[in-house]
């Protein structure tokens, strides 16, 4: 399987290995493990999914409630 790697990518992981004190090319791979890791973590303890589903519940309602005031405005204009 070959996969094509932009060259802004392969620029970055460059310039990783350059900055590393020894030319590590296994340097850009601790970074980006680290850094998907605490992305991740961010993700996984900053999210509430609870109080997300009560949102987008709460949401869906509103636009229900509107879309049915639309087609009833609509309606009467036809007739």
């Amino acid at each position: 399987m070959y996969i094509k790697l932009s060259t802004d990518y392969l620029f970055a992981l460059g310039a990783i290995i350059d900055a590393s004190p020894n030319d590590n090319t296994s340097t850009p791979f601790y970074f980006l493990f680290s850094l998907s890791l605490g992305s991740f973590l961010l993700l996984f303890l900053g999210v509430d999914l609870k109080k997300s589903r009560r949102e987008q519940e709460k949401f869906l309602e509103d636009e229900r409630i509107l879309r049915e005031k639309l087609a009833q405005g609509s309606a009467s204009f036809a007739g």
